[in-house]
Parts: structure tokens; sequence; C-alpha cells
């Protein structure tokens, strides 16, 4: 899936015309001539949602209803797995020869389901009030991570945010010889998510009541070794003081809903977590 609008930026001012874009990049001659194509990749995903119903039927010889089997049906739907920017600083060092010297930083996009709803049978439909009939599940891509890539789409480092995204950016300054990486987040989600989610429940709910401290931008900091290609969370915009528990898990990884004896480990909304014994 290619989606590209590219921007460009002479690299000598006079021989060379360095043109970027949504993962592709070129260098052109003074002629318009392509000397250079690299494509940073970009791959589609499904998207879609679908549903899961069944029916009743009625059992003559045992005089009563019984149930049908699931069946579900597909509506599919397609977007980009990947989005791009440019690493924001002089283009004019994106070249000189050195085709590396060019980074995106690139949202990576997977599928999680967003919502579960269930519908319920009338009276009048089939004679038994409230049997189930559907549960629907809508899905939105959400951001997983965030990886630093050359021109070609190596990946040279990943920014693994400690929420799911699904409004928010990634960015990189330069300060003196530090290089920072910044996430601002507007819409999380705790990781939990897929194992919050049973295909089958008959319990209706909604994922966007689990958003960690909605209408809100936060920000995680990043220090970037670009030696090394290594990165470190430093900050996060929110102090010790003024941060909240938004979930709880034994040693097992099971989510507990309230505290329980033993080591419990807690995930924090600064995106930090402690292990901490409930006696």
């Amino acid at each position: 899936m290619e989606r590209v609008s590219y921007s460009f930026q002479s690299i000598d001012g006079q021989s060379k015309i360095f043109g970027y874009g949504n993962g592709l990049s070129n260098v052109y001659d003074e002629k318009w001539n392509i000397l250079e194509a690299h494509n940073a990749g970009q791959e589609s995903l499904n998207t879609g949602y679908f549903y899961l119903s069944r029916d009743y039927k009625y059992d003559s010889t045992r005089k009563t209803y019984t149930v049908t089997e699931w069946e579900q049906r597909d509506y599919p739907n397609t977007s980009a797995k990947y989005s791009y920017n440019i690493w924001n600083d002089n283009y004019t060092k994106f070249y000189n020869g050195e085709e590396k010297m060019l980074y995106y930083l690139r949202n990576v996009n997977k599928v999680f389901l967003r919502s579960h709803s269930v519908s319920t049978f009338s009276d009048s439909y089939t004679g038994i009030a409230g049997q189930l009939s559907r549960v629907s599940h809508y899905y939105t891509a959400l951001t997983t991570e965030f990886d630093l890539v050359d021109w070609d789409g190596n990946i040279l480092c990943k920014i693994e945010p400690p929420y799911y995204i699904s409004n928010g950016f990634c960015q990189a300054i330069d300060v003196k010889d530090k290089t920072y990486v910044i996430v601002t987040a507007y819409s999380m989600y705790p990781k939990s998510v897929i194992q919050d989610c049973d295909t089958y429940s008959t319990v209706e709910y909604d994922l966007s009541s689990k958003e960690v401290e909605p209408c809100y931008y936060h920000y995680f900091i990043y220090d970037y070794d670009n030696k090394t290609n290594s990165i470190q969370m430093i900050k996060t915009d929110k102090s010790l003081a003024n941060r909240k528990e938004v979930a709880r898990y034994d040693v097992n990884g099971i989510k507990l809903t309230s505290p329980q004896k033993g080591v419990n480990i807690i995930l924090y909304s600064d995106g930090t977590s402690n292990k901490v014994i409930e006696k």
C-alpha cells in the first residue's frame, strides 16, 4: 500500500535534489532524473470487523429450544500498517554520499479489539426473553511501538511506550551532543487490552472506557545513543506524587481486581511499575 506525498530539499544547492515522503525517498539530479530510489516499506493489514451470531431452533422431540453453533460474518477493510515521519533535523545531513544517514520514525500499528457489544432476541421473536443472539466486534489500529529505521526500512532501534496508543506521534530532537526521542500520546490503552477480550462473552463492554487518563497529553522521553542504537526512557510528564494505579497483576501475569496476599505487580499511569508484597 503506497501513500506518498513528497517534500523536496536541495542537497548541495546545485546538482542534487532530495525528495522524501511517507516511507519512500528519491535523490534526483538537476534535470529530475532519479539517481537513487529508496523504499522503507509499507504494508497493509486487515482493520475490518466481524459479527458472531447464533440462533435458536425448536426441538420437537424435547419440546424446547436449542442453541445453534456460532457463525462468523466478516466485514473486511485494510489500512496501512506503518506511518512514517522524517527525523526532523537539517535535511542536508541526510546525504553527502552516506545513504544510511537518512532516518525515519515509524509508527507500527496493529489491530486490536476496540469494543464488544451484545444483541439479544426479543420476546416476540423466540419466546425466550433475553437470550443471546449476536456479539459484534469492532476493530481499530493501535500503535504498539515506534521504530527508528533507515531509508531502506532497516530497524535501528525500537521505542516501546508503556501503553498502546490510538492517537499519538513520535519525534526526535538533537540538543548539543544528545539525541532525545519524544512520544506524544493523547489516547492510550493498557497493554492488557487483548487479554481483557473474550470473543464469545455475553457481557457487553467497551474498551474505550479503559483509556488511561483520556483528554490529556502524555509525553514519554527517551535518551537515544546513536553509537549503539540503544534507547532508554528517562522521563514522563507525570510526577510520582500524581501517578495513579491503573492495573494490578500477580507474579504469573494474571490481572487482579483487588490487592491479594503475596507479590502484586502494580502498573501506574506514568508507565512505571512496582512490585509490592501484600500481607
